[in-house]
């Protein structure tokens, strides 16, 4: 059978060409613009097919790639050759629907032992990679969550049980939540806070669902919990849709009683740069990035940019603009109904985050 996949998945294996037949990963500015002064020499890519196959894709400097396997050379293919296949992948992405097939470079990823579109892969690395940094002299193996916006916006907080903020709710009675679960059109969130709204019900903030995503964020701030479900309370009562839109409603507010401007934005990056790294809602994190390069990013023109190390700051800024909250499934996700435990109603709201193309 021949592979498939959508656009995101066959973005991986054009990151890996694009990089084997330029030899170079440039760094992006916080509007996501190539910094044509600052790249770094790719050295080596990496790839495991299955435990027992390492495959590297070894770039000397002289047009050529090395290709190979536990160490050993099995193939010599000229840089150009990747170049030419990345191009012919990058149009057959841009035209392609849903999940396709791309019979020629399925062709080209066979002769240089590529078997599945998607590395083997933990956590969040997508592609490891092997630079040479031009500032320091070393060449650290680093790894790299690999966005294209090729394809549909990725998320980047996916909606889960564990991503329920639990609120308690004053001015509550059981006519009335039962007048508000009866809600059930395509627009039953929005008919429900305006009922909230409209009988001032007011919403305080309890605690999050998950244990684990509530010492997740105290790894970030011990109060980040609170801001996340301020933040939250914007987006479903007032509609905030950006990130950039909600932390400047924060800063306004000041919900918190901060002493200084700047603590909610500067707070809000490092959560979006640590979801973007390794940090996800149901699993105990430990603080450190997984992908410990950075982002790789695939234009819409099919440029391949990095923020790494030294660019971190451009990366948060770029996280902070280019992303959105987003409603997922009620039902799948357990939110937005009312609900009585012993004399006290609740509510939950529900986070999901997702890129804006």
């Amino acid at each position: 059978m021949p592979l498939t996949g959508n656009k995101g998945e066959w973005s991986e294996i054009y990151v890996l060409l694009f990089l084997a037949g330029c030899g170079r990963l440039y760094a992006a500015d916080a509007s996501m613009h190539k910094i044509a002064d600052i790249f770094f020499p790719v050295l080596k890519i990496f790839r495991n097919e299955d435990p027992t196959k390492r495959y590297e894709y070894r770039l000397p400097n002289n047009g050529k790639v090395n290709i190979c396997v536990n160490d050993l050379l099995v193939k010599v293919l000229s840089q150009t050759e990747f170049q030419r296949e990345a191009q012919t992948l990058l149009q057959a992405i841009i035209q392609g629907r849903n999940s396709f097939a791309v019979s020629n470079t399925e062709t080209f990823m066979s002769a240089i032992g590529c078997t599945r579109l998607t590395a083997p892969a933990q956590d969040k690395t997508d592609i490891a990679l092997q630079l040479h940094d031009i500032k320091t002299g070393f060449s650290p193996v680093c790894g790299f969550s690999i966005k294209s916006e090729l394809g549909d916006p990725p998320t980047l907080i996916n909606a889960s049980g564990a991503t329920n903020f639990i609120f308690s709710l004053s001015n509550m009675s059981v006519s009335l939540m039962q007048e508000i679960n009866a809600c059930d059109s395509k627009r039953k969130i929005k008919e429900r806070v305006q009922l909230l709204r409209d009988n001032n019900v007011s919403l305080h903030f309890e605690r999050v669902a998950s244990s684990i995503f509530s010492e997740n964020l105290q790894m970030i701030d011990t109060r980040f919990g609170e801001i996340l479900a301020y933040a939250l309370k914007y987006h479903y009562f007032e509609e905030c849709i950006s990130c950039a839109e909600t932390v400047q409603k924060l800063e306004e507010r000041n919900p918190l009683n901060f002493g200084r401007p700047g603590l909610y934005t500067h707070k809000f990056k490092q959560f979006l740069y640590a979801a973007a790294l390794g940090m996800t809602p149901a699993t105990q994190w430990n603080g450190l990035e997984d992908a410990n390069g950075g982002y790789i990013i695939v234009t819409n023109d099919g440029n391949v940019l990095a923020y790494y190390l030294y660019n971190k700051n451009a990366f948060e800024d770029y996280l902070l603009n280019n992303t959105k909250f987003e409603r997922a499934s009620t039902k799948r996700h357990n939110y937005s109904t009312v609900y009585q435990e012993g004399n006290r109603f609740f509510l939950n709201l529900n986070l999901q985050i997702r890129f804006i193309h």
